[in-house]
């Protein structure tokens, strides 16, 4: 069984059953502005080539920040390959898939279909960015489970209390 990890820069980041890592989101990263018009309708403004980005955020309580997180430069790129997969979901058995993910043994993209309000697995091929599935009897939709590979910019902020052996980090990275 594979042990799915999280990596930034070569610094592994590891999650293992049992383990104090805490949590993982996902979340469109499009910078956009709101405005209120002079008529009182509203528009939103979303700024050029913030489209489709991902941020993703990563944070744990009661374990010590992984060696090497806090030298990273936070003006510098680097790149994220994510540990816990994110779905895509559609009606037909073809799915584009994003360039930006992880390619290598154990992090495959999975398929499956779902058959009266559950997920079957099915079986996917993957041909350049699109994932094929084998369609499924009766089923309503199907979707795909990808691991993200990004590049981007890297926030980190960790508290220590080493008298009471308290620690807490949070890591998050911009898609650039």
């Amino acid at each position: 069984m594979t042990i799915h990890r999280f990596e930034l820069a070569g610094i592994p980041i590891p999650i293992e059953a049992g383990s104090a890592f805490a949590q993982h989101a996902y979340r469109q990263a499009t910078r956009q502005t709101d405005l209120l018009m002079a008529d009182n309708t509203i528009r939103r403004q979303i700024y050029a080539g913030s489209q489709n980005k991902l941020l993703v955020e990563l944070s744990a309580t009661d374990m010590p920040a992984p060696a090497g997180l806090a030298s990273l430069d936070p003006a510098q790129s680097y790149t994220l390959r994510c540990g816990a997969p994110r779905t895509l979901a559609g009606l037909t058995h073809v799915i584009a898939l994003p360039t930006a993910r992880r390619t290598d043994a154990g992090y495959e993209p999975r398929g499956w279909a779902v058959v009266n309000g559950r997920r079957v697995l099915t079986p996917c091929n993957v041909a350049a960015d699109t994932a094929t599935l084998d369609a499924v009897t009766g089923a309503s939709g199907y979707g795909v489970d990808y691991y993200p590979e990004i590049a981007g910019l890297v926030d980190f902020e960790d508290t220590a209390n080493g008298g009471q052996a308290r620690y807490a980090w949070r890591l998050t990275v911009r898609e650039a």
